[in-house]
């Protein structure tokens, strides 16, 4: 992570999902099963965006959860696995590698608290120590989250980002001033910020 400490920036690649269905127009349905299904195509999306300038690539993990992938947890691990395997491939010792994490919407926050701590865990095991927690409706989901990687993994890094409507509020009607002001008092987040939705 020397990396983040020498620039005042970094560019990470852009939306896996929206590039591999343009490139690989009828591929497979959803974009983190091609790490299982079609690995050299993640590898070589991975490659185009550090070709392009990127310092940093992000795994093709963000919907990697049961629900999401409606599929049992020992597959997304695999998922996980492949997603690593991909980045690590692309990036060389040159480009960062952090783990993509979306939300998991189950109703009940006990049950998505845990499968996101094994899914965790297992990026950890792979070596992945950078985190970008991302879309995000709530600022204490993701606070649980970074201290749960942080008590794993001191040197993790962990990138917090929230998504807000441009009017300024999530759909459940919190306000971006106070997704701001619950993560920016979590010394366990590193940078955080927002992303979709909102735009630019």
């Amino acid at each position: 992570m020397d990396l983040l400490q020498s620039k005042n920036y970094i560019l990470f690649d852009g939306a896996m999902g929206t590039y591999l269905a343009e490139r690989y127009a009828g591929g497979v349905g959803r974009c983190e099963e091609n790490n299982l299904k079609h690995p050299e195509r993640v590898v070589q999306a991975h490659r185009d965006y550090i070709a392009a300038g990127a310092d940093a690539v992000k795994t093709n993990t963000f919907g990697a959860n049961t629900l999401a992938l409606g599929a049992d947890m020992e597959t997304v691990l695999r998922v996980v696995d492949a997603g690593c395997a991909c980045a690590r491939e692309a990036a060389g010792k040159d480009t960062l590698i952090f783990a993509s994490m979306g939300p998991i919407l189950y109703d009940e926050q006990e049950r998505c608290d845990a499968e996101r701590e094994k899914i965790i865990d297992r990026f950890l095991e792979n070596g992945v120590t950078g985190f970008l927690l991302e879309t995000f409706a709530e600022a204490d989901v993701l606070v649980r989250a970074a201290r749960y990687i942080r008590k794993h993994c001191r040197e993790a890094y962990v990138i917090a980002e929230c998504t807000v409507a441009p009017d300024g509020y999530t759909q459940s009607g919190i306000s971006a001033q106070s997704i701001i002001d619950a993560m920016k008092d979590a010394e366990e987040i590193n940078a955080y910020g927002f992303n979709c939705t909102c735009g630019p």
